[in-house]
């Protein structure tokens, strides 16, 4: 059975391949995302076409957005999320401690 599923970051590297496969399987897709985490939209680097989904282009911070994007749902999937992150992670985790560290060692 169909279903409408938002995908929520469903232009990016997860919430494309998430998008892929439920328009694979015969879903309709509402795709909400602000495109900002990326330089370019997986959406199309992996072959899905304008026409195979709708696009919502905003944040998921945008509540009346959000509202308007679930009422025509019946799933959401999260997938919003700035790639980043990640990079925040080594820094705070592994470079920041060695540039305080190595003064003190040398």
């Amino acid at each position: 059975m169909s279903k409408n599923i938002l995908v929520t970051g469903g232009a990016g590297m997860i919430g494309s391949n998430i998008t892929k496969k439920l328009l694979e399987r015969g879903n309709n897709v509402i795709v909400l995302d602000d495109l900002s985490a990326y330089p370019f939209d997986y959406l199309h680097e992996f072959g899905v076409g304008q026409s195979d989904a709708e696009f919502i282009k905003g944040s998921v911070l945008d509540k009346k957005l959000v509202r308007l994007a679930t009422k025509k749902a019946d799933l959401v999937i999260h997938a919003a999320a700035y790639a980043m992150w990640a990079h925040a992670y080594v820094i705070i985790m592994r470079i920041l401690p060695l540039m305080l560290k190595a003064p003190k060692t040398l």
